[in-house]
């Protein structure tokens, strides 16, 4: 079982990833500059790439993830230098960018992966049959749907 990859490596690289490195540079720079030992750069290297893409969690993921981590960056060095101007501002895109401020589930014309137009599928079937109020969680609908059906079976 490969150890795991240094943690401070790790946030350093994924650093100057998001800085616009090329996969080269990064992995020359790993290796030179950072001191991960040369056993041990393609499970750092994975374990990057899996931070970032868990940073984004979309269709766009490296690269939602890499802005996010960008904004993260920016937010955390405006507080230290006091900048809370630019602090808010990097936390406001970072909402926009993560849609936080949006409604936890889109319509389907604005779906940007399969699950989502799958989800909006879901919705607007379950919507029509009104087991709840317009815009009631998905998840709520399907439970009372089927607590709908098992009744009707029993009866």
């Amino acid at each position: 079982m490969p150890a795991t990859p240094d943690q401070g490596h790790v946030e350093k690289l994924i650093l100057l990833s998001v800085s616009g490195l090329s996969p080269t540079d990064l992995k020359n720079a790993a290796l030179a500059k950072i001191g991960v030992p040369a056993d041990a750069l393609e499970e750092t290297m994975a374990e990057v790439h899996r931070r970032i893409i868990l940073a984004g969690d979309a269709s766009r993921a490296v690269e939602r993830g890499k802005a996010v981590v960008r904004f993260e960056d920016i937010y955390r060095r405006a507080l230290q230098g006091q900048d809370n101007r630019t602090a808010l501002r990097a936390q406001a895109e970072l909402v926009k960018l993560m849609r936080l401020d949006a409604p936890t589930e889109t319509p389907a014309h604005a779906a940007d992966d399969e699950s989502s137009l799958e989800l909006a599928a879901v919705r607007e079937h379950l919507e029509p049959l009104r087991l709840g109020p317009k815009g009631y969680p998905v998840s709520e609908l399907a439970r009372l749907a089927a607590a709908a059906i098992a009744a009707a079976k029993r009866r």
